[in-house]
């Protein structure tokens, strides 16, 4: 079964832009066991709608293929180049818990690119 967004649970304020307040964090991840279904470029879709909308973003690049990191002009340079949008890559099932821990207390919403 496909995963599915769940938009309704993000709560907006009337100007358009998700509220970052209530201490609720928003945890989404994508995650297949097969390749090139679409996990990385709709994190990156999702996490550039929600940065429109003025919410500050953490993608945790899990993917074993390292999608985010790698790319060399692409999505890598997020963190620098798009303020809001923070890219942390760890591969290792017990780094990838804390790497979201850690992004839940900075942003409100975490995503996860498995």
């Amino acid at each position: 079964m496909p995963y599915r967004m769940i938009w309704s649970d993000i709560v907006w304020h009337r100007d358009g832009r998700p509220t970052n307040t209530g201490a609720t964090i928003m945890i989404i991840a994508f995650a297949s066991p097969k390749g090139g279904v679409g996990k990385s470029t709709s994190t990156l879709v999702l996490a550039s709608a929600l940065r429109e909308r003025g919410a500050d973003v953490s993608i945790v690049d899990a993917d074993p293929n390292q999608p985010f990191a790698k790319a060399k002009n692409g999505w890598a340079a997020l963190s620098g180049e798009t303020p809001g949008i923070t890219v942390i890559s760890c591969t290792e099932p017990d780094q990838i818990i804390d790497a979201i821990d850690d992004a839940a207390d900075k942003t409100a919403y975490v995503l996860v690119d498995l």
